[in-house]
């Protein structure tokens, strides 16, 4: 249920054209999404930096960039959408005077006219894709998210796995609902289930991004196999970033697109504790239906040939 507008703290002068571009947008229950991400961005630019920003909003809401842009004030009331002002503050920084181009738009457009949206809501949207270049610019946004993510606040996973010296566990939610924070774990002990092709199909819808973490406590190091298909086809549209173990001063995060035709990351438990995923639909306006596959191995020469090292590549 969307909430309503919010309390536009960034309007100082009614007489400015941002104020009654705002004004106008505020009118229209789809565009309640940009209002929220608009006044909570003029409450803190200029103020935060963009690291600080993201956890700012993620220590609130960890689960945002797992929900569509126009459908985040169906979210907490409402309040979710605030989270939103790191995406403008995303693209304004490499496209200065974006916001303010998107709010003069408005003086001409007229809802429903011939080639024109229905709705303020879908207009705006257009123009955060277009102007904003947002099919190209998403994949650097969840990139720069997920650097400034973790490991505090984090950020919610669609699954985890944890595997330690005798087993196995996998944790999964009872619920399809994104931001679900109840889990459900599988134990596995045997070798041949442990380490075996754990499949997890998802179902991203545009614009969004779906969350995995792989942790480990382990004598012997492991290797990951990380593969996702598009349908039938090689996908590489998901970041890698590998979290050192804690006290390991000497190791430093390292992030890395994933290969097409999968991409293998050894160490587990050695250099690094953590692997997160990142698995995005840069498309505006198409869900996709992806498959990961994440496969953990004994040791290094058990990863497939037809995987890359994402260490050395």
């Amino acid at each position: 249920m969307a909430s309503a507008a919010p309390v536009l703290k960034g309007v100082t002068d009614p007489n400015e054209p941002s104020a009654n571009a705002v004004e106008h947008a505020s009118q229209d229950e789809a565009a309640q999404w940009w209002v929220s991400a608009w006044a909570r961005w003029t409450s803190w630019k200029g103020t935060l930096s963009f690291p600080a920003a993201v956890k700012e909003e993620l220590g609130k809401y960890n689960y945002v960039l797992s929900v569509p842009i126009q459908k985040s004030t169906d979210y907490e009331e409402g309040l979710l959408a605030y989270g939103y002002s790191i995406l403008l503050e995303h693209i304004e920084q490499r496209s200065a005077g974006f916001v303010n181009k998107a709010l003069n738009s408005l003086k001409t457009f007229q809802p429903g006219a011939a080639g024109q949206p229905k709705t303020v809501g879908a207009h705006l949207y257009n123009v955060l894709v277009t102007e904003g270049r947002l099919e190209e610019q998403y994949p650097e946004f969840v990139k720069s998210v997920l650097v400034a993510a973790v490991p505090e606040p984090g950020l919610w996973t669609h699954a985890r796995i944890l595997a330690s010296t005798t087993e196995t566990r996998i944790f999964t939610h009872p619920s399809n609902r994104i931001g679900d924070p109840e889990h459900n774990s599988q134990r596995l002990i045997q070798e041949r289930q442990r380490f075996a092709d754990h499949r997890f199909p998802i179902v991203v819808a545009p614009l969004t991004t779906r969350f995995f973490a792989i942790a480990a406590d382990l004598r012997e190091p492991r290797s990951i196999d990380v593969k996702l298909l598009d349908g039938r086809n090689d996908s590489d549209q998901a970041w890698l970033m590998t979290m050192p173990p804690v006290g390991r001063v000497d190791v430093k995060p390292e992030l890395t697109r994933l290969f097409p035709e999968g991409s293998s990351v050894p160490g587990l438990g050695r250099d690094y504790a953590t692997l997160w995923i990142g698995v995005f639909n840069a498309d505006p306006h198409t869900e996709k239906k992806y498959d990961l596959t994440l496969s953990l191995k004994q040791s290094a020469k058990q990863s497939s040939e037809t995987f890359r090292s994402a260490k050395t590549a």
